[in-house]
C-alpha cells in the first residue's frame, strides 16, 4: 500500500480565490513597505515561502533578508487570512471528497503535501469538509524547499498512524510539475493530476509515475496505491 501525500490547490481545491495573493500583498506591504505585482510570476507549485522570496527578489530584496522576515511576513499572512476567511468560498474539484472518502474508509493513512502556509490549508480542508478524512501533513511554512517537506509529513504520518511507515511507502498526489519534481528529489512516487494549467504531457514528462486527468479517476488511483 502506498500512502498519499495530498497537494491542496489544484489538486484537491479549485484555485482562483483572491484571499491567498491578497495575503501576499498584505504581509509584504506590512514587513517591507512594499506595494507588491507579482503578476509576472509563475507560482503554480512554489511554497508560500519561496513565492515571498521570489516576489521580493524582484524587487531587489536579498533572498537572505527576505528569508530573515519569514516567520513576520507569514504571521501577517494569518492575520489578513483570519481578517478576510468569511468572503471566500473554497470549494473541492470534481472527484476530490469522493476519493479521499473512500481512501478514509479503506484505512488509508492520509495526508497533505503543501505549499500553503498551516492555517491557510487547515482552513481549505476544514472549509471543504475534507478535514474529517486528513489530518496531519506538512505545510509551507514547514521549509524553505517543497521536498524538504517530505521527511515532515513522514514524521508527521509516523506519530499519528504507525512508527513502521516508511518514506518508499509515500506518493505526492499534484498537478503541478514542481510537484512531480518534489517527489523525484524525495525519491518517492508521483501521481500527476491534469487539472490546473498543466497537461498529462507535462506532468509525464517531468517524470510522473502515474497520470490521470482529474480525481474522478478514483478507481485507477485506488489501483495503483494499493500496488
Amino acid at each position: 500500500m502506498k500512502i498519499p501525500l495530498f497537494d491542496l490547490d489544484g489538486t484537491l481545491i479549485k484555485t482562483g480565490q483572491k484571499i491567498h495573493g491578497q495575503a501576499f500583498k498584505f504581509a509584504i506591504k506590512k514587513v517591507f513597505g512594499i506595494d507588491a505585482d507579482y503578476t509576472h510570476l509563475n507560482t503554480f507549485g512554489m511554497i508560500d515561502g519561496q513565492i515571498l522570496t521570489e516576489i521580493l527578489a524582484f524587487y531587489n530584496i536579498p533572498k537572505k533578508k527576505s528569508q530573515e522576515k519569514l516567520t513576520e511576513m507569514f504571521l501577517e499572512m494569518e492575520n489578513y487570512f483570519i481578517e478576510h476567511e468569511k468572503e471566500t468560498k473554497f470549494e473541492t474539484l470534481p472527484g476530490a471528497y469522493e476519493l479521499v472518502e473512500e481512501l478514509y474508509m479503506k484505512n488509508f493513512p492520509l495526508a497533505v503535501l503543501t505549499g500553503n502556509i498551516e492555517i491557510f490549508g487547515w482552513k481549505k480542508l476544514e472549509k471543504t469538509g475534507l478535514k474529517r478524512f486528513i489530518t496531519t501533513g506538512a505545510f509551507g511554512n514547514m521549509a524553505l524547499r517543497r521536498s524538504d517537506l517530505i521527511p515532515i509529513a513522514l514524521e508527521k504520518l509516523q506519530l499519528k498512524y504507525d512508527k513502521q511507515i516508511q518514506k518508499s511507502n509515500l506518493v505526492i498526489i499534484g498537478d503541478t510539475p514542481l510537484d512531480i519534481r518534489c517527489a523525484k528529489e524525495g525519491n518517492i512516487y508521483s501521481i500527476g493530476v491534469a487539472t490546473s494549467k498543466y497537461s498529462k504531457g507535462d506532468l509525464e514528462a517531468e517524470g510522473a509515475d502515474f497520470v490521470v486527468d482529474s480525481l474522478l479517476q478514483k478507481k485507477d488511483i485506488i489501483d495503483f496505491l494499493m500496488k
